[in-house]
């Protein structure tokens, strides 16, 4: 407090209400980025004072680590750097030469550290190999996440395991929303309950966009496949599948369990929109085709370019249908919400197809199998063109073809 006073006296230029009210706000500022953690000093004021012809706004700061006196920085600075370099006292002890602290000591200081960023992110490399101020108190530290573990970034030994986060890291998020640790938990709780294909180690890196994707490694080949949150539970290896999906090989694996001979991405003749279309597997013996439809069959994936080819998708999905209807083809559609009971629908289907059930080959139990799902958009479009055919009452419409069917049998009765 005696430093403050003597500085003010000091300090001779006069400040109007409105630069008072300035610098005040300044200091609240201050005062929060220091309260989150984001802030290497305690501020103590915000003043304009004159440099030379100019007028300039400075921050009157404490440093944490002593009890020296406080002092000056540029406001700019004050906002962004976190390192201790103009600390008075930092300085003496950066230039001292008896005080080279071991590589061993600074990485254990970053594994105890109260900030859980820095601790599970950051690692102290090895001495800058020029001088700063004729003493060798830089080191270069990696950051360990993707995209920024090339780039090492200088840093004070003796700021090593405070506030210090990786310029990258500054730049990209925000960690002290989101610890990084909550990220790798939650991640790895994702792996063990829905996909136990692959491992994850903490490495988290965003796109250009600012999306969020993590790095996982496939058990089976070690490589690594990038994923947003949304798909980690069903990402599966590209190198070990490189044609499937998760579902896909799911439905492989138990094809394979039930020695069932099956082709894969059959094509019919005449089944095509503007190419021809394949379906997922075709079991010649039962004469069944199967078909796992993913999200994006059911509403528009961005992943999937949205909603122009999920409209293209409905459609295929729609030419299939109807191809294996007009050629008594079975088919069984699993969506992806029925992941987890995949083998029970194909025990059902094959079941059916074995004990040759007449009302298999009924439309009405044909649906059963068939798995039908309809998507509301085209529910909505059925719904409001029935409306308007039917207010003009010219001829029948319907809704879908079994209504179609039962309206045939009504009339033939």
């Amino acid at each position: 407090n005696n430093f403050v006073k003597i500085f003010y006296i000091e300090n001779t230029f006069t400040m109007t209400e409105k630069q008072i009210n300035i610098c005040k706000n300044s200091l609240e500022e201050l005062k929060v980025l220091h309260l989150e953690n984001q802030h290497f000093y305690t501020p103590v004021d915000v003043y304009y004072k004159l440099s030379g012809d100019q007028l300039k706004k400075w921050a009157l700061l404490s440093c944490n680590d002593h009890n020296c006196e406080p002092f000056e920085q540029d406001i700019q600075d004050a906002r962004i750097l976190r390192r201790s370099k103009k600390c008075p006292e930092c300085l003496s002890i950066i230039q001292s030469g008896n005080n080279r602290i071991p590589i061993s000591e600074l990485n254990a200081r970053i594994r105890n550290s109260k900030n859980s960023v820095i601790r599970d992110k950051q690692i102290v490399i090895r001495y800058e190999d020029h001088l700063h101020n004729d003493k060798n108190s830089i080191v270069l530290v990696k950051c360990n996440l993707f995209g920024h573990h090339k780039n090492l970034y200088p840093q004070t030994a003796v700021s090593v395991g405070k506030n210090n986060i990786c310029p990258e890291c500054a730049k990209t998020r925000e960690y002290k929303k989101k610890a990084g640790e909550n990220f790798v938990e939650k991640i790895n709780n994702i792996l063990i309950e829905k996909n136990s294909s692959f491992s994850f180690f903490g490495s988290i890196d965003r796109n250009d966009k600012s999306i969020i994707f993590y790095e996982l490694i496939c058990k089976n080949c070690g490589c690594s496949e990038w994923e947003r949150e949304k798909y980690v539970s069903s990402v599966k290896c590209k190198v070990c599948h490189p044609n499937d999906t998760i579902g896909e090989s799911k439905v492989i694996e138990y094809l394979n369990f039930l020695k069932l001979t099956f082709k894969k991405q059959k094509k019919f003749p005449g089944m095509k929109n503007e190419m021809e279309l394949k379906c997922d597997f075709f079991i010649l013996k039962l004469n069944l085709i199967i078909e796992y439809d993913g999200h994006q069959h059911y509403y528009p994936v961005d992943y999937f370019k949205g909603f122009k080819n999920f409209k293209k998708t409905i459609k295929c999905d729609w030419i299939k249908n109807r191809y294996a209807l007009k050629n008594n083809i079975n088919i069984l559609r699993i969506p992806f919400k029925e992941y987890d009971n995949m083998e029970i629908l194909i025990d059902n289907a094959i079941a059916k197809i074995n004990n040759q059930e007449r009302s298999f080959k009924n439309y009405y139990n044909f649906l059963n199998v068939y798995r039908i799902n309809y998507i509301s958009l085209i529910v909505n479009k059925r719904m409001r063109l029935k409306k308007i055919l039917l207010e003009n009452k010219s001829k029948p419409y319907f809704l879908s073809d079994l209504h179609k069917k039962i309206y045939q049998q009504i009339k033939i009765s």
